[in-house]
């Protein structure tokens, strides 16, 4: 058999094919450059702020567009930890995404709206040994509204939690 060698690729060949939903338009195929992947990287490092310090809890799909450039291709490209954890892990047991937080130091988590949803509403921030989410500085909801984020209003249910501006 014959040995994988590399192949020469240049900044605009194709690097990954992906399958769009549908959300704002037909479903159809987009093709991604290797050099468009790198700079999409690098405007999410800037918008968020990611450092050397930098930590990413993600509960989306891979197969999502932002599950994969932000779980998968972002923190390989910047050399930033990642925890992943689907979406049927966080139902379970929503508390477990905030233990992560804390465990980790996470610094931005994304996943869909109905998870900060569910946080909001089950939260007990007077309960004791209530979680500290200090190390969170920015969280967000893919292709759609956030109705309820931790790191913006409303924030009385997590107030009580530790949750601070700055690291």
């Amino acid at each position: 058999p014959s040995r994988w060698a590399p192949g020469d690729f240049g900044g605009h060949s194709p690097a990954v094919i992906q399958h769009t939903s549908g959300t704002i338009g037909d479903p159809h195929g987009v093709v991604h450059s290797h050099r468009g992947l790198l700079a999409a990287s690098a405007a999410a490092g800037a918008s968020f702020g990611h450092d050397e310090h930098s930590a990413i809890l993600i509960t989306l799909p891979l197969f999502h567009e932002l599950g994969l450039m932000y779980g998968v291709l972002h923190p390989l490209a910047a050399g930033l930890p990642v925890y992943l954890m689907t979406p049927a892990q966080f139902v379970q047991r929503p508390h477990r995404w905030l233990r992560l937080i804390q465990q980790h130091r996470i610094t931005t988590a994304g996943g869909p709206n109905f998870m900060f949803d569910i946080v909001t509403r089950t939260l007990e921030p007077e309960a004791p040994g209530a979680l500290a989410v200090s190390s969170l500085h920015a969280c967000f909801c893919p292709a759609e509204p956030s109705r309820s984020c931790p790191t913006a209003p409303p924030t009385a249910r997590l107030t009580p939690v530790a949750r601070t501006r700055g690291r």
